[in-house]
């Protein structure tokens, strides 16, 4: 249930990881455990501080630089 919540960035990116390399079996169980405790999944403040988080990705972004030129 934990991973059906909305996700941080860092939680995405390794999920992203192990997705790419065809992690399967107890590996893939064992390293779901890892970025479940990892992260607090468990605490309710998890679920808090995301939700925090994903408010102020709403917000638009401005990104300019002349390195781009």
């Amino acid at each position: 249930d934990s991973f059906k919540q909305p996700l941080t960035a860092a939680i995405k990116k390794q999920l992203n990881s192990i997705r790419r390399n065809g992690i399967t079996g107890k590996d893939l169980v064992r390293l779901l455990s890892d970025i479940y405790h990892d992260h607090g999944m468990k605490d309710h403040d998890f679920q808090l501080r995301h939700r925090v988080e994903q408010e102020s990705d709403d917000l638009p972004r401005i990104i300019c630089s002349e390195a781009f030129v």
